[in-house]
């Protein structure tokens, strides 16, 4: 094996540990940062059709 080849190669093994490591990490990390509730403040769903409709209605009925 050549010495360039064997550098391509030690540079794909390195990257590929690192996704690894980084896919390993990431739900440990998500988990620590949800300690709030969810959403912590009001949402607002905004219908974008005229009040009064089948859409306003529906819209009405999901915001409860």
């Amino acid at each position: 094996m050549s010495a360039r080849r064997r550098s391509c190669f030690a540079e794909l093994l390195a990257t590929c540990c690192a996704v690894v490591l980084g896919l390993v990490a990431t739900p440990d990390l998500a988990h620590a940062q949800s300690t709030e509730s969810y959403p912590v403040k009001p949402v607002r769903l905004i219908i974008p059709f005229p009040p009064g409709g089948s859409n306003d209605i529906v819209g009405r009925m999901v915001a409860t």
